[in-house]
């Protein structure tokens, strides 16, 4: 096990709580990305994103490969939150983290041609593309396109 993983390991088991896990991911953002990409393409790691004025997510990552762009929205929770009752019903930290993300959906869908312009900032801004994996002027024009597939 690498010093990285028992860092990680020892911050869970600890009371800590979700800010230290989430100070610890921002710092160490390679750990979201290898954990969650879908594509190989492009990844970007974006801590606290905000989706407009309404809502955050603790990380964005927005992935690219050359079929479709994913954003995927990670929330964390405190690693002490029970995900299920004993009865296997969901607990409540479950309940309002499904509802927050519902809400982030709902949003999406009303708000499409802004994300669409905050995803293209970002790219451009980070220099990596679709395309290429690496330096791609047209990512930021081309996931403004509503042409673009965005999962």
């Amino acid at each position: 096990m690498d010093n990285l993983e028992k860092r990680l390991l020892a911050i869970l088991d600890s009371s800590k709580g979700e800010r230290a896990v989430h100070s610890f991911l921002k710092e160490h953002a390679v750990i979201v990305r290898d954990s969650f990409s879908t594509a190989w393409n492009a990844n970007i790691e974006v801590a606290e994103f905000c989706f407009g004025n309404d809502w955050r997510a603790d990380f964005l990552l927005l992935c690219a490969d050359s079929a479709k762009w994913t954003a995927i929205f990670i929330e964390l929770e405190p690693p002490s939150s029970r995900l299920y009752l004993n009865n296997g019903t969901p607990s409540k930290a479950l309940r309002v983290a499904q509802r927050q993300i519902n809400d982030w959906k709902e949003w999406i869908r009303l708000h499409e041609p802004y994300l669409r312009e905050h995803f293209s900032k970002i790219l451009t801004n980070a220099g990596i593309g679709a395309q290429t994996g690496g330096v791609h002027e047209k990512a930021g024009t081309e996931i403004l396109d509503p042409r673009t597939v965005i999962s």
